[in-house]
């Protein structure tokens, strides 16, 4: 009888003992993203730190920690969000593009016939892509690049003047590599196609979309200086507005409004089903390799979660915000603090959000045989990078990257030192590589060896 009632009695509270269990599950879990986020502000010795998750477009957690102009950062406290503004720009080409009926693939020197350019096989596409292989535009140019343009044709900006002659640094669509002559190039095709430049159109034609009433884009931009020399007899320095890689510098955001953004950008909210796959794909080159990119955007993974993610600094922010589709969740993070990378945070945070399993990390015996295969210079983007033997270890240097790798078996390796680095070879590889896959905080590209 005891027995029975004893039973009872448990049978009777078993969904109160489950919703206990709940409370008490999302209580670890608040500390446990309260001590992540606090352990990557001390670790990294930021100002400040905001982030959010969105599930289904709804909040689910969130936190704002440190301080920053002089009051408490939260969540709705609005930082420099320019890494955004590209994946806007993007939009932006993409919808005029689509209602003009201009073919993305379609050349920039006949898009822009009337400046005369002069680099066959760079085209539209080419620059939303960072696929065109044209040179950075340099912070300063000499008074040169200011010459008159030739007759019969518009006036140049200096910029376009120095980069009429300039050595490309790479063939178009052989490789990526981000230049902000092709942001100041769309700019200036969205000029002459919508009669105004990239941010006067983003702020004009997305931002209702997105429900910003107050927000600005503005055109009076990063620029760049002219020397202008004193022997000149006009003794000033004279700057020149263009809207450059920092061209969103004005436009500040919240964690919230960052969140919301990159969601609505993400599920097609803003742009046609056909744009939309446009920006988002994940774009080849005619040697059928992946670039690891969107239009805007990189593409990124989890465990077996693909997203698509924004980030970067600038004016003294560093911003992070992913998409997961797979999961349905935005999470957005922004941190003012000398330029750092937030991808670790974003990663433990995610994974503490879903119990998504923590990476094992081994290392494991390799033979002298097996490293040999594996030696050699590869090239991944317009980069190169080398795979050498330090103290029977593999190594991967270049690119600003220079790590000891821990074998992990299958063909996979791991940085040593814990950093958010993997390198994928076929497992099954029984003679010397010739690729491998390169995995940075969830950013994948393929590199090729060449030597």
């Amino acid at each position: 009888m005891r027995t029975l009632i004893a039973a009872s009695v448990l049978v009777g509270f078993a969904p109160l003992a489950g919703a206990w269990q709940e409370v008490d599950r999302s209580k670890a879990r608040e500390e446990r993203l309260r001590y992540l986020a606090e352990q990557a502000r001390d670790s990294q010795d930021l100002a400040g730190l905001a982030w959010v998750a969105l599930v289904g477009g709804e909040e689910l957690a969130g936190a704002g920690l440190g301080n920053f102009g002089g009051g408490k950062l939260d969540l709705d406290t609005p930082l420099a969000a320019a890494p955004l503004a590209e994946l806007l720009f993007a939009a932006a080409v993409l919808q005029v593009a689509e209602e003009r009926g201009i073919d993305p693939a379609a050349e920039l020197s006949t898009l822009l016939a009337e400046r005369k350019l002069e680099w066959p096989g760079v085209r539209l596409h080419s620059l939303l892509a960072h696929t065109s292989g044209l040179p950075l535009v340099p912070a300063t140019l000499p008074l040169e690049a200011a010459a008159p343009a030739a007759e019969g044709q518009p006036v140049d900006p200096p910029w376009l003047a120095w980069l009429r002659t300039a050595s490309p640094s790479a063939a178009p669509q052989s490789c990526y590599a981000w230049s902000n002559a092709d942001v100041l190039l769309l700019d200036l095709w969205m000029q002459s196609v919508a009669g105004q430049g990239l941010p006067s159109y983003v702020q004009a034609e997305l931002f209702p979309g997105l429900g910003w009433k107050d927000k600005r884009l503005t055109g009076q931009l990063a620029g760049i200086w002219l020397e202008l020399a004193q022997d000149q007899g006009l003794g000033r320095l004279e700057r020149v507005q263009l809207p450059a890689e920092l061209a969103g510098s004005e436009l500040e955001l919240s964690a919230r409004e960052l969140a919301a953004a990159l969601r609505a950008l993400s599920t097609g909210e803003l742009l046609s089903e056909r744009a939309n796959e446009q920006l988002l794909a994940d774009v080849r080159l005619p040697s059928g390799q992946r670039t690891g990119h969107g239009l805007g955007l990189a593409h990124v993974r989890l465990g077996e979660q693909p997203g698509l993610v924004v980030a970067g600094a600038a004016q003294g922010v560093n911003l992070r915000a992913v998409h997961y589709p797979g999961l349905d969740l935005t999470i957005a993070l922004l941190a003012p603090a000398r330029p750092t990378s937030l991808g670790a945070l974003e990663r433990a945070l995610t994974r503490a959000l879903f119990d998504l399993p923590q990476p094992e990390r081994t290392d494991l015996p390799v033979s002298s045989e097996e490293l040999g295969r594996l030696v050699g210079e590869y090239q991944i983007g317009c980069d190169s990078l080398l795979l050498s033997v330090d103290r029977g270890r593999l190594r991967l240097t270049g690119a600003d990257l220079d790590r000891p790798l821990a074998y992990q078996g299958g063909g996979r390796y791991l940085a040593q030192d814990g950093a958010d680095l993997e390198v994928q070879f076929d497992p099954g590889l029984d003679g010397p590589a010739h690729e491998f896959v390169l995995s940075i905080e969830g950013q994948q590209a393929i590199a090729r060896r060449f030597r």
